[in-house]
């Protein structure tokens, strides 16, 4: 675990100064470097707390991978380039990775315009 001095204000959102070291909970069987994968509880400006979680080996689809060894290092990117500091809530940064997604839909060149609306309908509607 990183314990930082403060907890960290940035925008609307507030970094608990606890950052826990920890791989992901049940969702492979592969072996995984639990050393990259950093777990941060950050509660937006209505006071709502959630965990984030990001493998800064191997990214994710908010962020892309930082491709030092140390995660400490890797620590300002996800300060100054992770979008939910660009966003104002827990619910517009859920709109903000809707949109990732729908932009990842509309550059699949291989896909129909069918295959792409349809693809965008269930990342609008759920």
């Amino acid at each position: 675990m990183y314990i930082l001095e403060n907890n960290l204000e940035i925008g609307n959102w507030t970094v608990n100064k606890n950052i826990k070291l920890c791989g992901p909970k049940g969702t492979s069987i592969y072996k995984y470097d639990f050393r990259v994968y950093m777990e941060f509880v950050i509660t937006d400006q209505n006071g709502e707390a959630r965990i984030l979680d990001w493998n800064h080996n191997a990214g994710d689809k908010a962020l892309h991978a930082y491709t030092g060894n140390s995660a400490m290092d890797a620590l300002p990117l996800f300060f100054s380039k992770h979008p939910i500091f660009d966003a104002e809530d827990w619910d517009d940064y859920t709109n903000v990775m809707a949109i990732k997604d729908i932009e990842e839909v509309i550059e699949k060149e291989s896909w129909s315009a069918t295959q792409k609306v349809a693809e965008i309908k269930k990342i609008v509607c759920g």
